[in-house]
């Protein structure tokens, strides 16, 4: 994301090349709150691996927050006012594990849970079951 940072860039849409998740994009955009920075697309948390990047998440307040027995998981599509381009520091950095857990923590970013499709790519086993998933949700 340090790359766009040096464009002049607007509100923007953000999307993981790992997950595939059947939203409506204005329902995310619409979900950002007033204060907030973004918004993350949640999903139930159907796995209790604790390895997964944002994970046990819930919504409070209509921010997001940590909780130990959270529900909800990061879907890996965001968007974000340009106005994140402040938390980040002109190096690589992880979005999922130093951006958004520091923005969490401070209440300024929003989430909204979705029950469409979602399937996570992210490992060789999952890749290769993807052919076979993708079949039938599609048809």
């Amino acid at each position: 994301m340090h790359v766009l940072k040096k464009k002049k860039v607007k509100d923007f849409i953000l999307l993981n090349g790992d997950t595939i998740f059947d939203i409506n994009l204005n329902d995310l955009i619409k979900s950002k709150k007033k204060n907030s920075l973004g918004s993350v697309a949640l999903i139930k948390n159907f796995s209790n691996k604790s390895n997964k990047k944002l994970n046990s998440l819930k919504i409070s307040n209509n921010y997001l927050s940590y909780t130990k027995y959270g529900q909800l998981m990061n879907g890996g599509i965001y968007y974000f006012k340009k106005d994140i381009f402040k938390y980040i520091k002109n190096k690589n950095i992880s979005l999922e594990n130093e951006i958004l857990p520091n923005l969490i923590n401070k209440k300024i970013i929003s989430g909204k849970k979705f029950d469409q499709f979602f399937f996570d790519i992210g490992s060789p086993k999952n890749f290769l079951k993807a052919n076979r998933i993708l079949y039938k949700h599609i048809y």
